[in-house]
């Protein structure tokens, strides 16, 4: 009998989660799919595609594919330790090499996503299922209650804009078991398991649970649902300790990533309160069901501690859920972001299940009074948000309280009740799916677009791959993205030069934003782009091709020329590529740089190698370029412009700059300045300075910068034409320099040493021929902790060179240099790992021996 509730309880999750996903399905199975056209296409399949083909390889900390190059534990806030789709991955790659499957690209996980929710969601079901009859809850009611909480809107929400954040509705049950084994039965091997999957898996949604916890374990505290219940604080914290200690291996390196990471600090005004949420009325994270509002207001029901416990939680996050400095909590105190709401979903979740048990203890008098309450609660939930949709929100939501006020009055209408509640459920899950799809951009994510020119093009691919055949693919890269999808090199396969990730190398970024202050052409955090269309950076970074569609080529950087063309692409390639492996006795101190042109930085980097050393330690002294402001005229178009303050007062304006004598053999100009937008409430707005475009972010948005000193790239003309739409802008600290190259040509020119390179997953090895006797390698690699270097079987230091990449000192003649990456604090973190998982089973051993 009990096997067949156990097959039953599988069965009938797996069939509502089929039935809950049946407007994804329809659309899947019509070329659509569940999938953000944003960061669900830009991040969540890239990754994916990425980490999957990194594993499958077996490689598993580092890839070239990612940016310039990067550790893939970076990635552990998306899906390089995530616990469930290791499952995933394995079982795709069981039918990849069978060859049932072809081999996965990214159309394959976009398409796949519809289908592994809902295995997650089945997932979510039984596991949540099984936490409710642990705390007594019988199983009918448990089961329902899981519906309620997985199948809500929020999990199709995640699922669809940033899938890997649904994972968390897996480990959440988990904690909650995992504290109720302590306190009902001291046994910790819940508790340690639910702690450890959570902190590996995903550090963010770990550090949400753990607020929860804590509110949870003192909840538990003032509500016993046991008489033979303690606090067993020393229980608790013992299990937590070991849960994070076997998660460390993960956890610590992946958190070291987040830190290491660079974001603004998020300075605006965050209110205690904002009634702009409206959880009764429906709104984009989250939907209470009505029954819930209505038992909150049943008082014999708190009898009943399973149910008041959860009630009195979920009433506090309902608190949380108008409160933004509360959501900025759950977001590390960072700008408020409300992804906590499926705590919520749980503990309505748990209420309801509670509270139809204790339906046969319901009195008239009771249910017409929470009747009232409940209807008061919804009026004034549309008075405060009075919109069409509320009305009709509003409605529904009174039929249905009438409906079960009429319904807990009869005696055998529990089974109907059930019943009401799951088809509801279903009717709002698949309605918000058709509102994701139909007003949340997700009709374009289709095979039709992920197919075109817009994203994954046949003709993009196949010239790409025609145009790097000869290169060695791991040290070559090209410049190329599509319409803002800095992530397209992962999805394409080739290495290039953007991401877009959360969590980026905070060197990169700093190489970016003020160390060489390259425009990306876009404003935003979280991503890098390009190289400014700057000529010494692409030579030094390996940038060979740029990519083009035909008829939109500007600004092409000096010593690009064209190279292989198709139908409506071009690709030029640089003439002046530096080797893999430079070598260098001249060294420059970074902080002696500090305050010069960004143009000599490069002249200096191409010359020797910029180091993090004292000024006396520069071996060489750098001329300073001569500014060209001093011979030029500044005169306002369609505004004024005084004492560094634009005034712009047709649709566009700016200022035009006549450049004096130009030096000899000039070929293109840096120009540098400091621009901010007056305005807090402006939009993003373009910005022009001759053939350069580019973007600026309005000073409200959160994925500013910050950084407001610009640098960019132009060919050489005696007029500049600086434009900016309407609007009043300080603009000043202007800086103008000639380059000529004459630099670059040199190093092109000069004799290189030889060097064989062989890259291995995260390993590269060197053999260089030093016969010049130079005292540093500096290799186009990103910068960041876990690299370790051995020349000739001797540990040499990894240095920070050239600002954000790899340099290594060497000795004359023969050098053999060995490179290993592997996430930092690796093989401590393992070592945690590995004492704490043996310390768990001796722990839970002896526990068990004790009872």
């Amino acid at each position: 009998m009990m096997k067949n509730k156990h097959v039953l309880l599988i069965f009938s999750s797996i069939i509502l989660s089929i039935l809950a996903h049946a407007f994804f399905l329809y659309q899947t199975a019509n070329g659509s799919f569940m999938a953000g056209p944003h960061d669900g296409l830009s991040q969540m399949i890239p990754f994916r595609k990425m980490v999957y083909d990194q594993f499958s390889k077996g490689n598993f900390f580092y890839s070239f594919h990612y940016g310039l190059g990067g550790g893939t534990y970076q990635l552990a806030y998306y899906y390089a330790n995530n616990i469930f789709y290791f499952f995933v991955f394995g079982f795709v790659f069981i039918l990849d090499k069978l060859s049932i499957i072809s081999t996965p690209d990214a159309l394959f996980w976009a398409n796949a996503t519809i289908y592994i929710s809902i295995i997650r969601l089945s997932l979510i079901f039984i596991i949540t299922t099984y936490v409710f009859r642990y705390m007594k809850i019988r199983m009918p009611y448990a089961f329902v209650a899981a519906f309620l909480y997985g199948g809500s809107i929020m999990y199709f929400r995640h699922v669809t804009y940033w899938e890997f954040f649904s994972d968390a509705f897996l480990w959440l049950p988990l904690f909650v078991l995992g504290i109720e084994k302590v306190f009902r039965e001291q046994k910790p091997t819940a508790l340690i398991t639910a702690v450890a999957l959570s902190m590996f898996d995903n550090f963010y949604f770990a550090y949400i649970h753990f607020i929860f916890m804590g509110i949870y374990i003192v909840f538990r505290w003032l509500i016993p649902l046991d008489v033979h219940e303690k606090k067993q604080v020393k229980l608790l914290a013992g299990s937590i300790l070991l849960g994070a200690g076997i998660s460390s291996v993960s956890f610590i390196p992946a958190v070291y990533g987040f830190l290491h990471n660079f974001r603004p600090a998020f300075k605006d005004h965050i209110p205690i309160f904002d009634a702009g949420q409206n959880a009764f009325l429906g709104d984009k994270t989250i939907w209470l069901p009505v029954v819930f509002v209505l038992f909150l207001f049943i008082f014999s029901f708190y009898k009943n501690h399973t149910f008041k416990l959860f009630a009195w939680i979920g009433s506090l996050f309902i608190l949380f859920h108008f409160s933004p400095i509360m959501a900025s909590v759950f977001n590390g105190f960072s700008a408020p972001q409300f992804r906590f709401e499926y705590i919520i979903n749980f503990c309505a979740s748990g209420a309801i299940a509670a509270g139809l048990q204790e339906r046969s203890k319901l009195s008239g008098a009771s249910l017409k009074k929470a009747f009232i309450a409940a209807f008061i609660v919804y009026c004034t939930a549309l008075i405060i948000h009075p919109t069409g949709l509320k009305v009709a929100s509003l409605i529904g939501s009174l039929v249905l309280l009438a409906v079960y006020f009429f319904l807990f009055k009869k005696k055998k209408s529990i089974v109907l009740i059930m019943g009401i509640l799951i088809v509801i459920n279903l009717i709002v899950t698949n309605a918000f799916q058709y509102g994701l799809y139909k007003y949340g951009g997700v009709q374009s994510s289709t095979k039709a677009y992920m197919t075109s020119e817009h994203y994954n093009s046949d003709e993009q691919r196949k010239l790409i791959q025609r145009a790097m055949k000869q290169d060695n693919s791991d040290t070559t890269r090209m410049d190329w993205i599509i319409e803002n999808r800095n992530n397209t090199p992962i999805v394409e396969d080739f290495n290039g030069i953007s991401a877009y990730s959360s969590i980026l190398n905070k060197n990169i970024l700093f190489f970016y934003y003020k160390d060489l202050k390259i425009d990306m052409k876009r404003e935003s955090v979280s991503r890098y782009n390009s190289l400014g269309d700057r000529a010494n950076l692409y030579s030094l970074l390996r940038g060979k091709y740029i990519m083009y569609e035909k008829g939109k080529a500007r600004n092409i950087p000096y010593g690009f020329k064209p190279y292989v063309k198709s139908r409506h692409y071009v690709i030029y390639r640089n003439e002046n590529v530096l080797p893999f492996v430079r070598t260098t006795s001249t060294i420059y101190s970074s902080a002696k740089l500090k305050h010069d042109p960004v143009i000599d930085r490069e002249h200096a980097m191409l010359k020797g190698v910029v180091l993090n050393v004292p000024g006396n330690q520069q071996t060489d002294k750098l001329g300073k370029s001569k500014d060209l402001m001093q011979q030029t005229k500044i005169q306002p178009v369609s505004g004024t412009y005084q004492h560094g303050q634009l005034h712009v007062d047709q649709k566009t304006g700016g200022l035009d700059m006549t450049v004096g004598k130009m030096p000899p053999g000039a070929k293109d100009l840096y120009l540098s300045f400091y621009l901010k937008n007056n305005s807090k409430t402006a939009p993003l707005f373009p910005l022009s300075i001759n053939e350069f475009k580019t973007s600026r972010k309005s000073r409200s948005s959160i994925y500013r910068t910050t950084f407001d000193h610009i640098t960019v790239r132009i060919q050489v003309n005696q007029t500049i034409k600086i434009r900016v739409p309407k609007g009043s802008y300080t603009l000043n600290d202007f800086h103008l320099y000639s380059e000529g190259y004459q630099t670059l040509k040199n190093q092109t020119e000069m004799k290189k040493q030889k060097a064989n390179v062989d890259i291995e997953k995260n390993h590269i090895n060197v053999n260089l021929q030093n016969n010049r006797g130079d005292s540093y390698m500096v290799l186009p690699i990103p910068y960041e902790k876990g690299w370790t270097a051995h020349v000739n079987g001797k540990k040499q230091n990894v240095q920070k060179a050239n600002y954000a990449f790899i340099g290594i000192p060497i000795k004359p003649g023969q050098n053999h240099v060995e490179l290993t990456y592997y996430p930092p604090y690796f093989e401590l973190s393992l070592a945690i790992s590995g004492l704490s998982l043996l310390l768990a089973v001796w722990w839970i051993r002896r526990k068990g021996k004790l009872h």
